[in-house]
């Protein structure tokens, strides 16, 4: 008895039926394995570009997204004070700028512009460099090493120099400065690796994130050859102290955020 006959099919019809099924299958399993490569392409992108997945900025406040804090700058001009960049966030004047090539007389009559009385506070002014010895004598002064590639070491040396400027009570506390004054400057020599990194921990303290809080500075004055995972790890020290201070961090926030 043929094929035929029992009523069994053969040629290409059988072929085109054997291929269905096991395209079928095929496309099951290659279903599953695209669907985690897509899965792992995008948590690696999220890492890499610097989005952040949904659950990490569930709390985070509105101003922290890079294109919103942006929106928030406050155009100022005076020859007297280098790469300036100055943000109302909230009730709060947030600035950056090179105050160590600044006029020095100038950020005292800016600062006292936007805050008066605000001497007793070395007009809430920070400068993490050490070669203008009359910023140094005017603003509080903290002797911070250029952030490198050694992590440790740069982590080490801002944590022994800044830990008392984020703890609110302290002598000279930038809590009291964000949270009472409405006004913070911070600034190096050149703006360039210090400063900014300072500004990114500022950030990280008032609720943002981490990757958020790197990813504003270097926009706005560049990496400068400061290792991102550098960065990156100031700004999850200063994330830390605010949740080991939570009542200090909010009222931090509260200012930003009012």
């Amino acid at each position: 008895m043929t094929c035929a006959n029992r009523g069994l099919k053969s040629g290409p019809e059988v072929d085109s039926n054997i291929f269905y099924i096991f395209s079928k299958v095929l496309s099951k399993k290659m279903f599953s394995k695209m669907l985690w490569i897509s899965m792992i392409s995008f948590l690696s992108f999220s890492t890499v570009s610097g989005v952040s997945l949904p659950r990490a900025v569930a709390d985070e406040p509105a101003y922290c997204e890079p294109s919103s804090f942006l929106t928030k700058e406050v155009l100022h001009s005076d020859p007297g004070l280098l790469r300036l960049r100055t943000f109302q966030v909230g009730s709060v004047r947030l600035s950056g700028l090179s105050i160590g090539m600044s006029m020095t007389s100038s950020l005292i009559s800016y600062a006292e512009g936007i805050k008066p009385n605000t001497a007793l506070k070395k007009y809430c002014s920070w400068y993490v460099n050490d070669r203008n010895h009359l910023a140094r004598e005017s603003f509080v002064w903290r002797d911070l090493r250029k952030p490198d590639a050694d992590v440790a070491a740069t982590v080490a040396n801002f944590e022994a120099q800044l830990k008392t400027s984020f703890t609110e009570g302290s002598e000279e506390d930038l809590i009291s400065c964000l949270a009472e004054e409405k006004f913070l400057a911070m600034g190096c020599d050149g703006q360039m690796h210090r400063g900014p990194s300072v500004f990114a921990m500022v950030l990280a303290y008032s609720g943002c994130t981490p990757e958020h809080s790197v990813a504003i500075v270097n926009q706005l004055w560049g990496e400068n050859g400061v290792p991102p995972a550098t960065r990156m790890a100031l700004a999850e020290m200063a994330a830390k102290w605010a949740r080991e201070a939570p009542l200090s961090s909010e009222k931090v926030r509260k200012a930003m955020e009012e």
